[in-house]
């Protein structure tokens, strides 16, 4: 189950904080990832290094907030960034974001991406529990 997935989560933001000193890094857990089944706890995480990813290759960003929330009915992790923002339509879905979206089909989940040119970028992954 999701028993692992703070550890996980930890580990991968230490290794980002190592690599980029620069990135202010904010992580907030809400509830109790035990309660998420394999793939979904898999999902998730797989979700969060993609976007992870995609922050520190294409935002310029300063700051990141990641935050998992889960309650009775779902899962949400979400993730902001102060970077450069893009304009949704127009970018090519690249690897990372077909991937995201595979891996919220697989679950049952979905992926909203909230973003603009000079705005930085808000997406948030939901799975139901």
């Amino acid at each position: 189950h999701g028993a692992g997935l703070p550890e996980a989560m930890a580990r991968l933001v230490a290794d980002v904080r190592t690599a980029h000193p620069e990135m202010q890094l904010e992580v907030v857990l809400n509830g109790d990832p035990s309660v998420l089944p394999d793939d979904g706890a898999r999902a998730i995480f797989r979700v969060l290094q993609t976007l992870i990813q995609n922050v520190l290759r294409h935002a310029d960003a300063s700051r990141c907030s990641i935050q998992l929330r889960v309650d009775e009915a779902c899962a949400e992790l979400s993730v902001e960034d102060n970077g450069r923002g893009f304009e949704v339509d127009a970018v090519v879905r690249g690897m990372g974001m077909r991937e995201m979206s595979g891996r919220a089909a697989l679950v049952g989940g979905t992926i909203a991406i909230d973003s603009s040119p000079g705005h930085g970028t808000f997406v948030s992954f939901t799975i139901p529990r």
